[in-house]
Order: C-alpha cells, then sequence, then structure tokens
C-alpha cells in the first residue's frame, strides 16, 4: 500500500513539473576538424512583437605562427646581431553558422514575454530597459530556456535548438 501511494505521488509530481519542448532550429552545418560550440539567445523584435531565437555556432581552432626574435648589438650577451623563429600557437574563433528563427507562439503583449502553448499561458519573462546604457534588455524568470547543442547525423553534423517551458 505504501509502494502505491509512493508511486502515485511520483507521477502526479511528474506531470505537475512537465515540460513543453519545440524544436526551433534544425539545420545542417559544414563538417569541421576543430571543435564547435553553438550558442542561442532570446531576441524580442519590439515592433512586430515577435519572439526569435538567435543562433550562432563557432569554430575553436589552434593556428601556428612564427615569430621572429631579433638579438640587437646592444645586447652584451650576443655581440653578433642575429634573427631566430620561434612557434606560437593561438587560439582563434571563426563563425561557421548564424540565424535567426522565429519562436511559435512567443509573443510580446506590453512589457511581458508570453508563450502561449498547449498547456495555456506561460510568462517567461519581461522587457525593459538597461540602467547604465539605456537599452531594451530581456529579463527572464527561468520558465523558458533554449538549449543548443551540435549533434552527429549519420555523416551530418547539426545543429539543433530545443525550445523549453516549464509549468
Amino acid at each position: 500500500m505504501k509502494l502505491l501511494a509512493f508511486l502515485f505521488v511520483l507521477m502526479t509530481s511528474t506531470m505537475a513539473f512537465s515540460a513543453e519542448t519545440v524544436r526551433v532550429v534544425s539545420d545542417t552545418i559544414p563538417n569541421t576538424p576543430y571543435y564547435t560550440r553553438s550558442d542561442a539567445k532570446f531576441y524580442m523584435d519590439q515592433s512586430s512583437s515577435l519572439g526569435y531565437a538567435q543562433v550562432e555556432v563557432t569554430e575553436e581552432m589552434q593556428v601556428t605562427r612564427w615569430e621572429t626574435v631579433c638579438n640587437g648589438p646592444h645586447d652584451p650577451r650576443y655581440p653578433h646581431p642575429g634573427c631566430r623563429q620561434y612557434p606560437r600557437t593561438y587560439t582563434e574563433y571563426r563563425t561557421i553558422y548564424q540565424h535567426t528563427e522565429l519562436i511559435p507562439n512567443l509573443v510580446l503583449e506590453g512589457n511581458k514575454i508570453v508563450y502561449n502553448g498547449e498547456a495555456g499561458a506561460v510568462e517567461c519573462g519581461t522587457i525593459g530597459e538597461s540602467r547604465v546604457f539605456r537599452r531594451p534588455t530581456l529579463y527572464l524568470n527561468g520558465k523558458c530556456t533554449l538549449k543548443s547543442s551540435v549533434i552527429r547525423d549519420r555523416a551530418d553534423r547539426k545543429v539543433v535548438v530545443d525550445f523549453q517551458v516549464r509549468n
């Protein structure tokens, strides 16, 4: 009996905290031998009151450059001037994918960001003005998130962005 009550509580608690997931972007990106990372952020257009996801995939690569170091004639340790080359390794970042995609049913109502989903309307946050630069700023409350990742799909690599809503 206790086990049955425990299972009932477990099932109802998982239903109460269920999440709705919407696939926003699933695009193929070029194969590269370097490490890639994806980033997604919200963008609210105030003129049309629609919500977008801005996706960017960057690759991190190690670049080796040869630098020439010359010793001048004024150094007493080296009476004759000479030059040598040394390898220097740098980390560089390059953007390989950039895209802005509409998130369905994410709208701006006044200054509130609202998602109208299957479970009803969920308030994702507000849009305000930053204190220092006086620019429009999104203040999210954590109920809506964007999860982005780079996955392998057979021979291709894809960038996948999911919009998740917690009730």
